[in-house]
């Protein structure tokens, strides 16, 4: 009798890719094995373009977690992501693709500037308004 182990039959769904900063970013997903005979041994994130680290041969990492981070990519540049589990009967199908961009966030200068003398003559007091730091902007 021959043992036949069916691949994944779910697809992950990506809740969430998440900047970190201006060169790295966090994809995380959810996976329900719940119709699987067998378990999940790893997942497979398909990245394009490809992250300069190398990490990613290809542009395909692969994980044994449900997140990945993705390190060395370059800002003001639209990634397409997408993720599949895998199992020793083979692939599972892909998830939708998850569109992401990293762009520069805006800051603004500083407001209200004051100084003043202390004092003791030898030492200067400066006082401002933070900026408005808006962050990385998210697609």
């Amino acid at each position: 009798k021959i043992l036949r182990v069916d691949p994944p039959s779910n697809v992950p769904t990506i809740m969430k890719a998440s900047v970190i900063d201006c060169h790295s970013m966090n994809v995380s997903w959810v996976y329900d094995s719940e119709d699987d005979e067998i378990g999940v041994e790893k997942y497979m994130i398909d990245v394009e373009p490809p992250p300069e680290d190398g990490s990613c041969i290809g542009g395909t990492c692969n994980t044994t977690n449900s997140f990945y981070i993705l390190t060395k990519l370059e800002y003001n540049v639209t990634y397409s992501i997408r993720v599949k589990a895998i199992n020793c009967g083979g692939n599972g199908n892909y998830s939708n693709k998850e569109i992401k961009s990293l762009s520069v966030g805006y800051v603004s200068p500083p407001t209200s500037l004051s100084t003043s003398v202390l004092t003791s003559c030898d030492a200067l007091n400066i006082t401002w308004e933070p900026s408005l730091y808006t962050g990385i902007a998210e697609d």
